[in-house]
This record gives structure tokens, sequence and C-alpha cells, in this order.
């Protein structure tokens, strides 16, 4: 138990931590008991595994540090037998559930939450960042329900991880395709994995660190499963010990060119501060499909947040672009918004 868990671990035996935890979690709760519900859990030797009565079986990773604290502050995570499967159930709401192909599906499950109920402790900041919770009223009324997937819609997902995202959209839209771009080896086996224990007939996974040119290695800098980047800094802030791993760039495209795609209707971008670079390596794509785009402009790179390096580069080619008070972005085409 590493030192910031130990704290947390004190801490827990405070009624004034406790009551604040719960309200923090209560919505993820809620939705780790709907897992419980719906999976049986099981290992493959060190991989835990999840199935479902539909016979949906997804494999994950073991618990991290963050997760171990998560349990803690969780009431789930006290009554819940096998704990070696939080992680996995976990990613299964925030992935599964509410996939960040579909930023129009919010996890809030109250009308009227309270500041802590809304911060959502568990979900990632696309959840809350979901623009139906958007208290941005210009998001709400103009992108309407531009992001709502349509059944033939093709999409890029960069940064699938362990294609949760991409098995459950791909329900949405049977007569597409889903294009799941993974950069972290260890992630795309399990990707894989999942894509064939599922008979995925529409997702087709891709081993690349999507950037602005293609056939340039890199380091990928990684701090744990989900702490990827081809940003050093990015990771460093997010975790004390990490490594690097020598990957092979790919501009998206190249990535359109060569699988011949005749359209691409959305691309999500989900890779921790490259997306600018991504960006300015999907130019032809954008200019000739004008897919709408969702990504996580928080990041920093020098004084500027992604957001705002990127407004201006999708600006100049026609891009209503929204970004949300933490910085979330929602962009399409200006000539979508008038359909």
């Amino acid at each position: 138990m590493n030192i910031t868990t130990k704290r947390l671990w004190l801490q827990s035996f405070l009624p004034h931590y406790r009551r604040k935890w719960r309200l923090q979690t209560e919505v993820f709760n809620y939705w780790l008991n709907r897992v419980a519900e719906d999976f049986h859990f099981s290992m493959d030797g060190e991989v835990p595994i999840a199935e479902n009565k539909c016979g949906l079986l997804l494999r994950g990773f073991g618990n991290a540090d963050r997760d171990n604290r998560l349990v803690i502050k969780t009431e789930f995570g006290k009554r819940f037998r096998n704990i070696e499967h939080f992680r996995l159930m976990s990613d299964i709401v925030t992935r599964y559930y509410f996939p960040h192909l579909q930023p129009n599906v919010s996890p809030m499950i109250f009308d009227r939450p309270t500041a802590d109920q809304s911060y959502m402790e568990g979900f990632h900041g696309q959840h809350r960042e979901a623009y139906d919770l958007s208290k941005n009223l210009e998001v709400k009324n103009i992108l309407g329900d531009v992001f709502c997937v349509e059944k033939t819609d093709v999409i890029l997902d960069v940064g699938s991880f362990l294609g949760f995202g991409a098995l459950a959209t791909s329900k949405v839209n049977p007569n597409g395709k889903i294009i799941s771009i993974e950069a972290d080896a260890d992630c795309f086996e399990l990707l894989r994995k999942n894509l064939s224990a599922n008979d995925s007939k529409n997702i087709f996974p891709i081993n690349a660190a999507v950037w602005s040119e293609s056939g340039v290695e890199k380091n990928l800098a990684s701090g744990g499963t989900q702490a990827n980047s081809l940003l050093p800094h990015v990771v460093k802030e997010v975790a004390s010990n990490h490594s690097y791993k020598l990957v092979l760039t790919k501009k998206i495209d190249d990535i359109v060119d060569e699988l011949q795609l005749d359209n691409v209707n959305m691309i999500s971008l989900t890779i921790n501060g490259a997306e600018p670079d991504a960006i300015l390596g999907a130019q032809n794509t954008l200019k000739k499909f004008r897919p709408r785009l969702r990504f996580a402009g928080w990041y920093r790179i020098g004084n500027k947040t992604v957001a705002s390096i990127c407004k201006p580069l999708l600006e100049e080619i026609g891009y209503y672009v929204a970004i949300n008070k933490n910085n979330g972005v929602l962009a399409c085409s200006v000539e979508e918004l008038h359909n």
C-alpha cells in the first residue's frame, strides 16, 4: 500500500470523509451494482474476465493504484467479494456502458444532482462533459442530436484501449464500421482478443500511434495501462513511475487511404495530449468527409490547453468548436449545423 492509498485508508475511518465520498461515488456505485447484476466474473490466469447472459465476454486488467484508492472511497468496494475484478468492473461502466464514442450518453441518475454528486468520482472527464449535462446552452441548443451515432456511421476510435466502447457502439452502427486504433501493445493484444471473443464483424483493429506524420519511431510514455502518451510530461503529471515503449506513428489521412474508406462520420480522440498532432495529420480527411470530433482538451502543452490549440486549427477549415468549462471538446462542420 503506497502512501496515498494508506492516507485514504486512514481517512476512511472519519465520518466527514465517508459522507463526502458517499455522495461523490453515488452515481458510480449505482452503475457498479448494475455491472455486478449483469456480469459473471472469473480469471484466465492473471487476466480478469467478465461475461454476461448474452454471451458478451470482456477481458481487462487487474487493479492498479488508482483502482485500489477508488475501492476505499466506494461503498460498493466494501461489499464486493471478488475485489480483484474492480478495475474490470470500472472499465465496463466507463467504457462499455458509457463509451467515449457516444458523448450524448450520460451516466447521471439524478435530475438535480448536488455538487458532490455531479463530480461523479470514478468517471472520466469525458462523462462529466457529456453534452446533456452541460450548463452551456450553446452546446445543447446548437449541437442537438449531431453526436448521436447512426446505423451506417464510419467511426475512427483513436485510443481504443480494450475495445469496450467500440463493441458497445457497434450495436448502434451495425451497418457501419469502427476503426479501433491503439498504440500500446499490451492494450492492443487484449483489444484483439475481445473483438475475436465477441465475433465482431464491423470493428477493425490497428496497432499504431496516431501523430501528424506516418512512419516515425517515437517513445510512448507509459505510467500504466490508461496513462499512455506520446507527450512524456502528460504521463509524469499523473504517474510517478513510468516507462517508455517504442512505437511507430501513423497519421489519420494515411489510415483512411490505406483502408480505402469512402466516408468518415466521426473521429474520437483519446490520446492524452497528442490531439493537436492527430488533427494536423487528418487535414485531408476533415476537409473531404467533414466528420464530427470529440476529444479531451484539458491537457496542457506549454502554457496552452489542447482545446485552445485545436480550436483555431478546426475553425480554419470550417468547423464549429464547442469547448465546455473543463475543456472537453465537441466539434462538427459548420454546414452540418444547418442540415
